[in-house]
């Protein structure tokens, strides 16, 4: 099983390097892998990237303290925010549950577009722009 996320302002791994992971993987049935696309978006004063720095979590519990230049320049540009917690952290939680078997979370994730896609909302209940299933 694999999520392969992208943002679509990734300009150093970006997309041809995804679908060249997710096309490399033919052990792994397509019912059982995604490549998601993850979009920019802002409403009000708050805003949300899509770069390669993303998935990067400047929160210290999950820091392995394992560095190089580029994580030392990710963790300095990166934040906590509503692509940690409705992309990344909650997408990563689903699949962990998956893979020990809890037969429904593979169900729902694998084959229920709007739960995959969805990235929540902001604080007033407006939809984020969802991510794209690409694969």
């Amino acid at each position: 099983k694999i999520i392969i996320i992208i943002g679509n302002q990734d300009l150093t791994a970006g997309e041809k390097f995804a679908k060249y992971l997710y096309n490399s993987t033919p052990h792994i049935t397509e019912n059982q892998k995604l490549l998601l696309k993850q979009y920019q978006d802002k409403h009000n004063s708050k805003k949300i990237k899509a770069t390669h720095v993303e998935p990067v979590s400047p929160d210290k519990s999950l820091d392995t303290g394992n560095r190089n230049f580029i994580i030392t320049g990710a963790l300095a540009l990166g934040k906590i925010d509503e692509v940690d917690k409705n992309c990344y952290w909650r997408l990563s939680g689903l699949l962990i549950k998956c893979i020990n078997e809890e037969f429904q979370t593979c169900n729902n994730l694998f084959q229920n577009p709007s739960l995959v896609t969805s990235m929540g909302t902001w604080g007033d209940e407006t939809p984020i722009k969802p991510m794209k299933i690409m694969h």
